[in-house]
């Protein structure tokens, strides 16, 4: 039955925070139902997504003709009394309190002067997947968020908002560098900490962590005997390093002394040797020793195991045929002696 005076229909549109802004629709009808056709237009709002109009609120006034008072009620969506609205879906005609966009919006009077229907928009926040890659000297990355739904071992879901944390762990021989950003437009705290945050993006993320091999010197000093080394410098750790040593003329090489680094050269008594660099600096001697003599004219004047004149005291090196004593305590005078057999450790005056 239609009312006999004219009933202002109003429908806002509350976007929370979406766009475009959805224009009042305003109507005055001679009628007790009011019909509208809500826009197909669907707001947008970053980091999240329009699911339906929900009848927030419905307001109406009524002013008494006698009296002249007006009073306003608020009512909750879809009461029985005294103002109600609904919406009739386009599809099924089934009325519901929740409108999708192209819906009719039908709202009542019941002897009211004016029916206002209020509308907001009900999203769902957005999720999306973080992958944190791995480059070369990366062991192992994580991802983790208060709303992560995945194991956060290199990948996590995530949603929009979120206070993203990333991590990486370094391989032995290396040291964290940076995050490099791939897509998806997050900003970390810090690119150069292996933890950092960001704040989730509207979008899949993708990050890689990224590392330097660590670098050391290897330091390489001249026993005795030894003219000269070559091998010193700065390396790669896990790189193969050569180390060789000259011996002086008159000398002959002897072997490597590892000084510090704890590395074991592949032959500590070759004069030509490698071994893989650690992760530490790493320090070297190479040793050398005198030539065997091969008369008494080429032997140099050594000290003897005791008191200068005991000569059977000497032990001798290996190879070795002649050696001179030193024969008095001022070290001014020597006396050349052979071998008396291989292998002996005495000595006779020549």
């Amino acid at each position: 039955v239609a009312n006999p005076d004219p009933v202002a229909y109003t429908i806002n549109f509350d976007t929370d925070g979406g766009s475009p802004a959805i224009p009042t629709v305003e109507q005055d009808v001679s009628a007790s139902v009011n019909d509208v056709e809500l826009t197909s237009t669907i707001p947008t709002k970053t980091g999240y997504t329009f699911q339906y109009w929900n009848i927030d609120s419905i307001t109406s006034t009524y002013t008494d003709p006698d009296t002249s008072v007006t009073t306003t009620s608020t009512l909750s969506s879809n009461p029985a009394t005294p103002a109600t609205a609904s919406c009739i879906d386009q599809t099924t005609g089934e009325s519901k309190s929740t409108c999708n966009p192209g819906d009719t919006l039908r709202t009542y009077a019941n002897g009211e002067d004016t029916v206002t229907a209020n509308l907001k928009a009900v999203y769902t926040i957005n999720s999306h997947t973080i992958t944190a890659n791995a480059s070369t000297g990366i062991a192992s990355t994580t991802v983790s968020c208060p709303t992560g739904t995945g194991s956060g071992s290199g990948s996590n879901t995530c949603n929009y908002g979120d206070t993203v944390t990333i991590s990486a762990t370094t391989s032995k021989g290396y040291h964290f560098n940076n995050w490099t950003v791939n897509s998806g437009g997050a900003t970390p705290a810090s690119t150069t900490s292996a933890s950092t945050t960001f704040t989730m993006t509207d979008s899949n993320v993708v990050v890689t962590a990224n590392a330097t091999i660590n670098s050391y010197t290897v330091t390489i000093n001249k026993g005795t005997g030894i003219g000269s080394v070559t091998g010193a410098g700065t390396y790669n750790y896990g790189s193969t390093v050569t180390i060789s040593a000259s011996p002086s003329s008159g000398y002959k090489f002897k072997n490597w002394t590892v000084n510090s680094g704890g590395i074991t050269p592949a032959s500590s008594t070759s004069a030509s040797t490698t071994f893989t660099m650690p992760d530490n600096a790493v320090t070297l001697t190479a040793n050398g020793e005198l030539n065997a003599p091969t008369s008494c004219a080429t032997a140099q004047p050594v000290e003897p195991g005791s008191a200068p004149g005991t000569q059977n005291m000497y032990t001798h090196s290996s190879g070795t045929q002649y050696v001179k004593l030193y024969t008095n305590y001022a070290r001014t005078t020597s006396a050349c002696f052979t071998k008396s057999s291989v292998g002996s450790s005495f000595w006779t005056d020549s």
